[in-house]
């Protein structure tokens, strides 16, 4: 088993950006997807306009016997 932790920071319309990569984002009305997008930019605006984002990866080997 493998295991790795990345830690990312994204400027705020880089992660705002990120949204238009999901389907379901996608399917929200355009006056949603804009309230959305500027709920987020205020809230980042506290934290100097950037997001950190934290992925953990698992990787598991089998074999076959």
């Amino acid at each position: 088993m493998g295991h790795m932790n990345i830690e990312t920071r994204k400027p705020t319309e880089e992660y705002t950006g990120l949204f238009n990569t999901f389907s379901d984002f996608l399917s929200l009305a355009d006056n949603i997807k804009s309230q959305i997008r500027e709920t987020i930019r205020d809230s980042l605006k506290a934290t100097g306009n950037e997001i950190t984002l934290n992925y953990d990866s698992v990787l598991f080997h089998a074999r076959r016997r």
